[in-house]
């Protein structure tokens, strides 16, 4: 009897263990997949920026994008250099502990640095009445994935504190107390 619990007691200890290990390989495979997947639409879509730039330049020997539009390519060129840098970075610390707090906001540092330099890129290709809806619509895509984030994040604190709030009450608290706390809480919210 007591062979059979300690083979029982053997085997959830190998089951969990290896479940704990397929969930932290998905769970790294997943992360490594949305930006393996964001970098090639990323160079899928500057690639072909750049060989319409190169088709629109080809036969002026004289003029290139950098002197036609000398402002809107070092914004370009800077924003690409700032997103292979934070990329970088991504991928040299995300192992560590540390940067699983703060991977929601280097992914939305990079998807902007991304968009700006598409959005610049593209600029120099339509006409100037065209760039600032370029612009709007990369800031619109980045700054619709931050607001969407920023959110989330407002929305789980509501969670959590609707969570205490409802266990404090379950706890045997009488209604009155409970009560006289969330109109406090509706009138004056900051407190």
């Amino acid at each position: 009897m007591a062979s059979n619990s300690r083979i029982g007691v053997f085997l959830f200890q190998a089951y969990s263990t290896f479940m704990a290990t397929q969930s932290y390989i998905f769970y790294m495979y997943q992360e490594q997949s949305n930006t393996t997947c964001s970098l090639t639409v990323f160079g899928f879509f500057f690639t072909i920026h750049l060989n319409f730039l190169q088709l629109e330049y080809q036969g002026n020997n004289n003029t290139d994008p950098f002197t036609t539009h000398p402002k809107t390519m070092r914004v370009s060129a800077n924003s690409l250099l700032l997103y292979c840098l934070v990329y970088g970075i991504k991928q040299r610390f995300s192992r560590h502990y540390m940067f699983r707090k703060f991977s929601n906001l280097v992914h939305h540092v990079i998807v902007f640095f991304i968009s700006l330099s598409l959005a610049s890129t593209a600029s120099v290709l339509f006409p100037d009445s065209v760039s600032p809806l370029l612009y709007f619509l990369c800031f619109l895509l980045s700054g619709g994935k931050m607001l969407l984030w920023v959110f989330e994040k407002i929305m789980q604190k509501f969670e959590e504190k609707e969570l205490y709030f409802e266990r404090r009450r379950m706890s045997g608290e009488p209604i009155w107390n409970y009560l006289r706390r969330r109109t406090n809480m509706i009138v004056y919210p900051m407190e």
